[in-house]
């Protein structure tokens, strides 16, 4: 009770470290847990040591709170979370499989360097790399459905974000493959695969087709050959099940997507197709929640349904379209493009009006 009372209410981080430290001595304490994860995105990097250390792993929350913090910007945090995970009790480590499909790159990149010196159960990972690839090959039955509507803004930046969805979910199946192949033989394969010559990238293909398991296999090497849709959707179809899609099955999917940017982007979409009739209520849902870019496209879709605006499209599409011209900005993702977009604001300006100057200095990035 003690040490509770000190962790509430001492913001001295020497302090806060010593009695986090302290608190190792009671891991058996169902208390401590609750206690310890807040501290481990402390401000100050010896506190964060101190939670990191302390915190029991008996739990799949704190062991999850854990693996987030592989996404701290500082390298030494990383490693030390690393350090830990590496030592997680077998009947925990289904806990680092299921979160390597995460979107965060620091997260990812720890878990599979994590993975390569475990001896995770191969039906962990194959499970793993099934569904990274069900959602691959989702993505692609999405994108077919697209290619039936009549192509516009919308549908050509979903179009795009779905394509990064296929490529992001094929790679993390890639790595997942690469984690178990402590030889290395599967990287050396991989080589070929971003060469610009059909040769080598054939090569790779069929190197790898010799050193991964039939099952496995058979669906990820149609994600990474040049072969059309049509074909893809046909393994999709044998190996999960996924039909052809009718616009009510889309939309109703995309909608309910765990992902905030497809919900947007087929917002953006159903403002220009109109007839927002058959999914008002989610769309209502959707508008009266409290999510910034989602409330706000939401709306948008219901006022353009009512000719509420003379543009169909929202400020999001010319905002990202914008944004993306910036080298800086370039190559980041639809997703990633979204989140920049969302944060800026679109300022007017007058004639003669200064910008910035010595005793003006810019508040942030501005693009003209």
């Amino acid at each position: 009770t003690a040490m509770s009372q000190v962790l509430s209410t001492e913001t001295a981080p020497s302090v806060l470290a010593l009695t986090l430290h302290g608190l190792r001595r009671f891991q058996a304490d169902d208390r401590v847990g609750e206690l310890v994860k807040p501290f481990l995105r402390h401000a100050d990097e010896a506190v964060q040591q101190a939670a990191i250390e302390s915190l029991p792993l008996t739990e799949d929350v704190h062991v999850n709170a854990l693996i987030r913090t592989l996404g701290d910007p500082s390298e030494a945090i990383r490693n030390r979370v690393i350090e830990r995970l590496e030592k997680l009790p077998a009947e925990k480590q289904h806990l680092l499989v299921a979160q390597m499909g995460t979107h965060s790159r620091w997260v990812r990149d720890g878990l599979f360097e994590i993975a390569a010196k475990l001896e995770l159960k191969d039906v962990d990972m194959f499970n793993f790399c099934r569904n990274q690839l069900q959602v691959a090959y989702e993505a692609v039955q999405r994108s077919h459905f697209l290619n039936s509507k009549e192509e516009n803004a919308a549908t050509r930046m979903m179009q795009e974000h779905l394509e990064e969805i296929r490529q992001h979910r094929v790679n993390n199946a890639i790595m997942g493959v690469a984690a178990k192949d402590s030889e290395g033989r599967i990287k050396i394969a991989l080589r070929g695969l971003n060469s610009g010559k059909e040769r080598e990238r054939s090569d790779s293909i069929e190197a790898l087709e010799a050193l991964l398991d039939r099952p496995l296999a058979n669906l990820l090497l149609p994600m990474l050959d040049n072969r059309p849709d049509y074909e893809r959707l046909a393994v999709g179809r044998k190996h999960y099940g996924l039909a052809k899609l009718t616009e009510q099955e889309f939309i109703e999917g995309c909608l309910h997507d765990a992902s905030w940017v497809t919900v947007i982007m087929v917002l953006e979409c159903l403002a220009i197709w109109g007839n927002l009739d058959p999914y008002r209520s989610a769309i209502e849902k959707i508008a009266s929640e409290d999510y910034g870019g989602l409330a706000h496209t939401a709306n948008h879709a219901l006022k353009s349904s009512a000719n509420g605006h003379e543009e169909p499209l929202s400020c999001l599409i010319e905002r990202i379209n914008n944004i993306r011209k910036v080298d800086l900005f370039h190559d980041l993702t639809i997703g990633q493009l979204a989140a920049v977009a969302w944060e800026s604001e679109v300022i007017a300006l007058g004639p003669d009006k200064v910008i910035a100057d010595a005793d003006l200095p810019l508040q942030g990035l501005q693009i003209i």
